[in-house]
């Protein structure tokens, strides 16, 4: 072999190498190196290479700069409300003595020594009323008090006495003695502008936690809170015109505010209905039309007059109208007892003396039934009871529309003052 040949060869040789070599660093792989090189000779590769396309990471989802912004905007209302009203809310700690009951709900404390005695120390909540010092509160936070201190937001406590109560709606009113400039009055609204579903907060020191807000719902109006419902704190008589709530209320918040998102008072917290005495949905206040008339009468006088016509009804219902003889559909308060010397035993209201009984239960039978008072129709006995706690005052007369012996009457009634209740 000549020298020119074995050069040629030798170069070749190299030359193919090289190829080799660049493939290999510019396919990355021998299966593409042989693919490219099968390409090169028209030959198909029997296996597909694999081609991985990644595509690019979706953001996670987020809120809208306007959905933030309103949720936000929201949630500052009620950030304004509490800046706003709390230092007006305080809480009351009481002082009193322990009674024979509270002995006996804690026989390991009861003790027949006579010169032994225990103190119950209690707390509640309040708001400023005015800048004179009065505090409006309920009956029940302070009945028996011998030593009241009122803590404000900022932890200052000062002394206070009780200058007025009203036991048959459980409000009262402390004085409380400190310098007025602390004292910011909070707006009392109108209770009779709220409407269910409507968004109210509540403040006040459940369990001795001041400051606490809790917010919720206008769940019901117009309850009726009777004198054996469970509550905090014993109810003398029933209270018409109850606003329900799904805010928070616990022991501890008894008296303390029940606010629109204006700010304005339009209800004292008050009660729950709960089996396990904790917030369970279902908190009654009083509403705001029934503070802005006692509450000053307790300041001026110490007492407040509820008007009273002494008569005690039931509602007609389906069941109880077919047991009367009346149209299924009749609505209306079947009279069940008048008060002896009551203003509606002197106006004349008729009750039956036969009884019929319906689910187990006895009505009178023959009775007035009213259907109206000063002509706005009654259909349960809170309508009534309501009517005249917000429309009417003692020394006023209404008029009453009666049913009696199937013609329909009117019966005039002078209202008097409720009598005092039993201690």
């Amino acid at each position: 072999m000549s020298g020119r040949r074995k050069t040629g060869i030798v170069l070749l040789v190299v030359l193919i190498g090289m190829v080799a070599v660049v493939g290999r660093c510019f396919f990355g792989n021998d299966y593409r190196v042989r693919s490219f090189r099968m390409r090169w000779l028209g030959q198909t590769p029997t296996v597909k290479p694999i081609i991985i396309s990644l595509a690019p990471t979706a953001p996670p989802p987020t809120l809208s700069p306007w959905t933030v912004a309103t949720a936000d905007e929201s949630l500052r209302v009620y950030e304004d409300v509490y800046a706003l009203v709390n230092p007006s809310v305080v809480n009351i700690k009481v002082v009193s003595r322990a009674t024979p009951e509270f002995e006996m709900d804690f026989p390991e404390i009861a003790t027949p020594d006579p010169s032994k005695e225990y103190l119950i120390i209690g707390n509640g909540s309040g708001f400023v009323y005015d800048q004179m010092g009065h505090i409006a509160t309920n009956y029940h936070v302070v009945e028996g008090a011998e030593d009241i201190q009122v803590v404000f937001a900022d932890g200052e406590s000062f002394s206070a006495k009780v200058i007025g109560v009203d036991k048959e709606c459980d409000l009262a009113v402390v004085k409380v003695y400190c310098d007025p400039q602390r004292l910011q009055p909070l707006a009392v609204g109108d209770s009779k502008m709220l409407r269910v579903g409507q968004r109210v907060v509540a403040i006040g020191s459940p369990f001795d936690m001041e400051g606490t807000m809790t917010t919720g719902i206008v769940s019901a109006l117009g309850r009726l809170l009777p004198a054996d419902g469970e509550g905090i704190g014993s109810q003398i008589y029933a209270i018409p015109d109850m606003i329900q709530t799904d805010a928070a209320i616990n022991p501890g918040n008894s008296g303390g505010p029940l606010l629109n998102l204006l700010g304005e008072v339009v209800g004292i917290n008050t009660a729950i209905q709960s089996p396990v005495a904790g917030s369970s949905g279902v908190g009654l206040a009083i509403p705001s039309d029934l503070i802005k008339k006692v509450i000053p009468a307790l300041i001026a006088r110490g007492k407040y007059e509820h008007p009273w016509i002494g008569v005690s009804t039931t509602a007609l219902h389906s069941s109880l109208n077919d047991a009367l003889g009346l149209p299924q559909d009749m609505k209306g308060l079947l009279v069940q007892e008048v008060a002896t010397s009551g203003p509606g035993q002197a106006a004349g209201l008729v009750v039956g003396l036969s009884r019929v009984s319906v689910a187990d239960k006895q009505f009178r039978e023959g009775s007035d039934i009213i259907l109206t008072v000063d002509n706005t129709p009654v259909h349960a006995p809170n309508d009534l009871l309501g009517y005249l706690a917000r429309e009417t005052e003692v020394g006023r007369t209404i008029r009453l529309g009666v049913l009696r012996d199937g013609q329909t009457i009117e019966i005039v009634i002078d209202i008097a003052a409720h009598p005092p209740s039993a201690d």
